[in-house]
Parts: C-alpha cells; sequence; structure tokens
C-alpha cells in the first residue's frame, strides 16, 4: 500500500524551496525529497503517558529561525517562536485503576479475581493558543549542541560563524542521547552548512507544540 503522505511532504518541500525558506533546502530538493520517508519518532514518556524527551531525526516542523549573538559576554541563542497566550481550559483525561473483586467460579468456589476500571479525571490546566505574529526567545547558548547536517558535533565558534545572522535551524526540543544518523537523502535535500540545534529544554510552549504550523511562516527580516 501506498503513503498518501508522499504527495503532500514533496508540495510542502516544493513551497520551501521557493520562499525564504530554501537557505536550508538544497536546490534539487524537490526531487528527492519523494524518496524520503518521515522517521519514526523515538520519544520518551514518564509513567503518566507524558513525553519527557525524544531522539529522533529532524522533521519539517522542527524548523525555526534563530542566530547566536553576544549578550553581555556570554553567547545567546536568540530563537523566533510563534507567539502564544495562555489561558486556562479544563481538560479530562482517563486514569486506570486495578481493583480487585470476588466471584465465584463454575466449581462454586470464591476467588479473588482482578479488574481494571477507567476512571476520568478533569483538572484544570494551562494551554497556549497561538495569536498573530512571532517573539524571541533568549536562551544560554551552551544549553544547546549544534550538528551539521552529517552528523558532526560543531564547536560553538563555529555554529556562532554560521549563525551571525537570523537564519533557519532544526531545533529538536527535550532531545536526549545521540542524534541519529541522517539518511543519505536527508543530506541532499539540505544544504551543507543547514545546522541542527538539540537541547534538553522545552523552548516553545509545550501547549502550543502540536500547533506549530506545517509550513514556516515567512522570515523576519
Amino acid at each position: 500500500m501506498k503513503s498518501s503522505a508522499g504527495p503532500i511532504f514533496v508540495g510542502v518541500l516544493t513551497v520551501l524551496c521557493s520562499g525564504t525558506w530554501r537557505t536550508c533546502l538544497a536546490q534539487n530538493a524537490p526531487a528527492l525529497v519523494a524518496q524520503v520517508r518521515e522517521a519514526p519518532m523515538g520519544l520518551i514518556f514518564d509513567p503518566n503517558g507524558r513525553l519527557l524527551a525524544s531522539n529522533r531525526l529532524p522533521l519539517l516542523r522542527d524548523l525555526v529561525q534563530a542566530k547566536l549573538d553576544s549578550i553581555d559576554g556570554q553567547r545567546k541563542l536568540i530563537v523566533m517562536v510563534e507567539a502564544t497566550q495562555s489561558k486556562k481550559q479544563a481538560v479530562t483525561t482517563i486514569r486506570q485503576e486495578i481493583r480487585t473483586r470476588t466471584i465465584t467460579d463454575v466449581n462454586g468456589k470464591e476467588r479473588e479475581q482482578q479488574y481494571t476500571v477507567s476512571i476520568p479525571v478533569t483538572e484544570e490546566s494551562e494551554i497556549f493558543v497561538p495569536v498573530s505574529g512571532r517573539k524571541p526567545v533568549v536562551i544560554d547558548a551552551t544549553e544547546f549542541r549544534f550538528f551539521s547536517v552529517d552528523g558532526k558535533l560543531l564547536p560553538i565558534e563555529e555554529a556562532a560563524e554560521r549563525l551571525k545572522k537570523l537564519r533557519p535551524l532544526f531545533l529538536l526540543e527535550r532531545f536526549t542521547g545521540e542524534l541519529p544518523k541522517l539518511p543519505d537523502l536527508y543530506q541532499q535535500v539540505l544544504v551543507e552548512d543547514c545546522l541542527i540545534a538539540v537541547t534538553e529544554k522545552q523552548i516553545r510552549p509545550t501547549g502550543s507544540a502540536n500547533m506549530v504550523p506545517l509550513l514556516p511562516p515567512a522570515a523576519v527580516r
């Protein structure tokens, strides 16, 4: 069975290559991207099902604009993120409990039996709603590791040289472990000086992580 995601993916990258974001994609990307499949997600969850970290290949939704600058004598990574506003909202989740009951078997003997029940739990949670525009987030550069598309860990000096101006890079948040090797097709799609920044921190509001548009916003000039 052929995946229906292929043509959409090609279309997205074709648009990217025709706009400002082409600076992170090779000129022959549209011809190659049809062969690139989305990488399997290497997600790590806590016992309650909350996402703790990820160890995966970069995806389109990880594209942001950023630059490295010196502020008060310290290197800072300035990341442009979607502007959001927070609000309270009732969120209902399902908690499962294991209980014990006494039953009578076919031989007339009583025995204990465990069973699972699902209990709805409603809590007030803070969510983040996208609003018009973007805003800068400033983070200490030591919180990041910078990689080239061939998987090489770059010294901060080299990353700073490439990020003198605001430019696209892949930002992988809540990332632990080593960056998986990018397939050859990934490396052909991306330009050589494209950067991948990984951090164990959450930079964008968690409530808006699923609201980031597939197509990156227009570049900040």
